[in-house]
C-alpha cells in the first residue's frame, strides 16, 4: 500500500469524528441522561424518574426571569430584572457555565487529529583543516557550503479503540448539562432571595407605619388622660404611667427603623446596586397577590428543580468518568502519517526530494503502582457516593414541598383568625375609651385595650409578611 493511500485512509478517520464531534442536541443530551434513573430505580426510589426533556438551556442575559409576574407587584418585577441584568452573583454563575462549554469544546477535539507543520531553510559552512607532508611541514583546510530547505506535514490520530475518549466527551457533555441546570438554580436562589429581601421590606415598612399610627394612638389617649388629670378627675399616676406607654411606643419605632435600612442594604447588594445610593419605594403589603396552588400534586414534579436535574447530570458524569478510567486500563493505539519535501538550495523547493512515512503505534502500561486500579475504584466511590447525595436531595425535596403545603395553608388560616382578632381589639378600644372619656372606667383597662390592638396589629402585619414568605418555601420546594 503507498503512503498516499495512507493518507487518504487517514483523511477518511478525519471525515468520521467531523460527523461524530457535533455538538449534541438537546435530545441527544437528554438521551445521555437516561442512566441515573436506572440508578435509582436499581436503589429503590420508586418517585425519582429522570426524566430529561433538553429544557435546561441557559436563558438569555437581556430578559428577566418569568414566573414572578404572578405577585402582581411592579417593585419586585423591576428588582428582579435588575439584578438579572448586573447581579455579580448571577454574572459568575454565566462565567462557571461558560468555562463548563468550553470544557466540553476542549473534550471533542479528541474527534479530531492532531495536525503539524513545519518548514526550515539555512546554510552551513564547515571547514576541515588539511596537513600536507612537506618540507616545510605547511598547513592547509578544506571549506565545505551546505545548503538545505525543507517542509513537512504530519498528522497522529488516536484510534480510541477501549473508548477512552469516548467517555471523556460524554463526562465533559454531561458537566456542561448540569452546568445548565446549575446556573437555573443560581437564578432561582438569587430570585428567592430577593423576594424575600423584597417582602420583608414591605412587612417591615407597614410595622413601621402601623407602629407610628399606634404612637398616634396612645398621643391621643395621653391628651385625654392629661385633660382629665388637669380637671383632678385622675391622679398623677395616671397620666406619669401614660406617658411612659407613648414612650415605649417612641422606643418600638427604632429597631423596625434599623431593620428597614439593614434589610435595604443586602437587597442593594443582591441586585448589584451601592447600598450608600440605594432607594426603594414600598408597595402595601396587602396588595401582593398571592399566586394559587394545588394541595393535590405529584412527585413527578420534583423533576423540574434544577438542582436535581443538576445531580442527575452529575451522575451521567460520573458513569461516563468509570468508563474512562476503566478504558485506561487497556493499550492505546495511534496512526500517525508524515509528509516531507526538502531541497539542497536556500529558501527554494525546487527541485525537491518527496517523503513520506506512517506509522501504527500501540502502548501499554506495565507497572505505575496500581495507579490506573485504583483510579478506576475511585470513580466508582465518587459515583456511589454522587447517588447517595441524589437520593438525599430527592428526599429533602419531597419533606420540602410538604411541608411548604402545610404551612402555607396555616398561614392563610392564621391571617384570617388574625383580622378577625384585631376587629375585637378596636371595637374593645373604641368602647373602652368612651367608658374612661365618660369617667366610667379606670386607666388600666384602657391599657390593655390599646395594648392588645398595637399587638394585633403588629401580629398582622407579620403574619402576612410571613404568608408571602411561605409561598415562596413552596417555589423553591417545588423548583
Amino acid at each position: 500500500m503507498s503512503g498516499w493511500a495512507l493518507l487518504l485512509m487517514l483523511g477518511g478517520l478525519i471525515a468520521c469524528s467531523q460527523q461524530t464531534a457535533k455538538t449534541p442536541t438537546a435530545a441527544a443530551l437528554s438521551e445521555q441522561l437516561s442512566l441515573p434513573a436506572q440508578a435509582i430505580r436499581a436503589s429503590k426510589v420508586p418517585f425519582a424518574q429522570a426524566e430529561q426533556s433538553g429544557k435546561a438551556q441557559s436563558q438569555s442575559s437581556e430578559k428577566p426571569p418569568a414566573g414572578w409576574q404572578a405577585f402582581g407587584s411592579a417593585g419586585l418585577n423591576h428588582l428582579l430584572a435588575a439584578a438579572h441584568q448586573q447581579s455579580p452573583q448571577l454574572a459568575a454563575s454565566r462565567a462557571r457555565l461558560e468555562q463548563a462549554r468550553l470544557r466540553y469544546g476542549i473534550a471533542r477535539a479528541s474527534f479530531w487529529p492532531s495536525l503539524g507543520l513545519s518548514a526550515s531553510t539555512g546554510k552551513t559552512n564547515s571547514t576541515n583543516n588539511v596537513s600536507n607532508n612537506g618540507p616545510a611541514d605547511a598547513q592547509g583546510a578544506d571549506t565545505t557550503n551546505r545548503a538545505n530547505s525543507r517542509a513537512s506535514l504530519s498528522a497522529n490520530y488516536d484510534l480510541d479503540l477501549f473508548g477512552q475518549n469516548r467517555a471523556a466527551r460524554k463526562a465533559a457533555a454531561a458537566n456542561w448539562q448540569a452546568s445548565q441546570y446549575r446556573e437555573q438554580a443560581d437564578q432561582l436562589e438569587l430570585s428567592l432571595s430577593i423576594a424575600t429581601a423584597w417582602f420583608t421590606h414591605l412587612g417591615l415598612t407597614e410595622r413601621l407605619n402601623t407602629q407610628q399610627q399606634n404612637l398616634g394612638i396612645a398621643q391621643k389617649i395621653s391628651q385625654l388622660v392629661d385633660a382629665r388629670y388637669r380637671a383632678g378627675a385622675v391622679s398623677g399616676a395616671d397620666l406619669s404611667q401614660q406617658r411612659a406607654n407613648v414612650l415605649s411606643q417612641e422606643a418600638a419605632l427604632l429597631p423596625l427603623q434599623s431593620q428597614l435600612q439593614q434589610n435595604l442594604g443586602a437587597l442593594a447588594v443582591l441586585i448589584g446596586e451601592t447600598p450608600q445610593s440605594f432607594t426603594l419605594k414600598a408597595e402595601p403589603l396587602d396588595s401582593q397577590q398571592i399566586p394559587s396552588h394545588s394541595a393535590q400534586w405529584s412527585a413527578q414534579i420534583l423533576t423540574q428543580r434544577p438542582d436535581i436535574q443538576a445531580l442527575e447530570a452529575e451522575l451521567t458524569a460520573a458513569d461516563a468518568d468509570i468508563a474512562q478510567t476503566r478504558a485506561a486500563l487497556f493499550p492505546q493505539l495511534s496512526l500517525s502519517a508524515a509528509a516531507s519535501l526538502s531541497s539542497g538550495e536556500l529558501l527554494s523547493l525546487n527541485p525537491a526530494t518527496q517523503g513520506l512515512s506512517w506509522s501504527l503505534s500501540l502502548a501499554q502500561t506495565l507497572f505505575n503502582g496500581g495507579a490506573n486500579h485504583k483510579q478506576y475504584r475511585l470513580s466508582q466511590s465518587l459515583r456511589a457516593e454522587l447517588l447517595q447525595t441524589y437520593r438525599a436531595a430527592v428526599l429533602t425535596a419531597l419533606a420540602q414541598t410538604q411541608t411548604a403545603l402545610l404551612q402555607t395553608s396555616l398561614n392563610t388560616e392564621q391571617e384570617q383568625q388574625q383580622l378577625k382578632l384585631i376587629t375585637e381589639a378596636r371595637l374593645s378600644l373604641n368602647l373602652t375609651q368612651t367608658r374612661y372619656r365618660a369617667g366610667r372606667g379606670d386607666l388600666q383597662n384602657l391599657l390593655d385595650a390599646q395594648r392588645s390592638l398595637f399587638t394585633a396589629q403588629d401580629a398582622l402585619q407579620q403574619k402576612r409578611q410571613a404568608r408571602l414568605l411561605g409561598v415562596l418555601d413552596l417555589v423553591q420546594a417545588m423548583g
